[in-house]
């Protein structure tokens, strides 16, 4: 299958302006709240797989979601005894007491893509400043609070990153070609 990158470039670019539109907003309308957390979750969830899917077609250069840092915050997980079918994020994190930590980009898009957790969340002057993953694999290990511009920023930086060499080697043993993008 052959897909140019240029059109997902651009889905991911659209995704993020969409984001960028929603970032501005300071109040929601009261009959319009899923519509407009449900629409800011999505885009999130379209940046990320498309993201990936750009690293997993081999249109980046090698590392470049690996190699990518993200600042964000980790809310602690009170244990496997704390969590149940529906979601309660404060019977299950320690909400009060934050650690700042980082994840890479690679890290960050598969807990989006795999969320057992999924919540935008806003500020004083904006609806939306942050996003509340984790996924079922890493429930246990913490809640992350990352902010919209931090991530949208890195993945508008992959989505402007194209290889500039592709190298080919073959390996006897595996019987395959092994490329390196640079």
């Amino acid at each position: 299958m052959a897909i140019e990158s240029h059109y997902l470039r651009n889905k991911i670019k659209y995704h993020i302006s969409k984001t960028r539109k929603l970032l501005e907003l300071e109040d929601i309308p009261d009959d319009k709240v899923d519509q407009f957390y449900s629409a800011i979750e999505i885009h999130s969830i379209e940046i990320a797989a498309l993201t990936r899917k750009l690293r997993d077609l081999g249109k980046l250069p090698d590392g470049t979601l690996e190699n990518k840092v993200i600042n964000l915050q980790r809310f602690e997980s009170h244990g496997p005894d704390s969590h149940r079918a529906n979601v309660d994020m404060e019977k299950e994190y320690d909400l009060e007491n934050p650690k700042d930590d980082q994840l890479t980009l690679s890290r960050m898009v598969d807990l989006i893509i795999h969320s057992y957790i999924l919540q935008a969340t806003g500020g004083e002057r904006n609806a939306f400043t942050h996003l509340l993953v984790t996924s079922d694999y890493s429930r246990f290990s913490g809640l992350y609070m990352v902010a919209f511009e931090d991530f949208i920023n890195a993945c508008q930086e992959v989505a402007n990153a194209y290889p500039s060499s592709l190298h080919a080697v073959y390996d006897q043993k595996a019987e395959k070609w092994i490329h390196t993008r640079t």
